[in-house]
């Protein structure tokens, strides 16, 4: 049987936890992969501007890309959220917005990897 992420290297991403994560189904993941190259997309859209009054609304948007990175194992994506969704809610507007162009570049960086592997899978 070919297995779908055989030799496959996606920067930022832990494939063999990812599968792990998913009971060792690799369909799953690759269902996860899709959803977060369809959705993340639009929260990192929603998180580039940030307003003060409303760091609660970005901790909400900042999670939901923190554990949809963290199902996917993109560990380094995964901490920048989780470090900022902290902050947020701790009302550190400064290290906010002094980290939040961090996550953007990574998350994006990994975005480009998801979508081209997935360009090559789905021909």
């Amino acid at each position: 049987m070919n297995r779908i992420f055989d030799n496959e290297v996606i920067p930022m991403l832990n494939i063999p936890g990812g599968i792990k994560r998913c009971g060792g189904d690799e369909m799953t993941y690759l269902d996860l992969l899709r959803a977060y190259a369809q959705n993340v997309g639009s929260l990192l859209e929603q998180i580039k501007s940030i307003p003060i009054g409303k760091l609660a609304d970005y901790a909400l948007l900042v999670k939901r890309i923190k554990d949809s990175s963290y199902y996917i194992c993109a560990g380094p994506a995964m901490d920048l959220a989780e470090e900022l969704e902290t902050a947020a809610k701790m009302r550190d507007y400064d290290f906010v917005q002094e980290n939040n162009g961090d996550l953007i570049e990574t998350t994006e960086y990994l975005l480009h990897g998801i979508k081209n592997f997935l360009a090559i899978y789905l021909e």
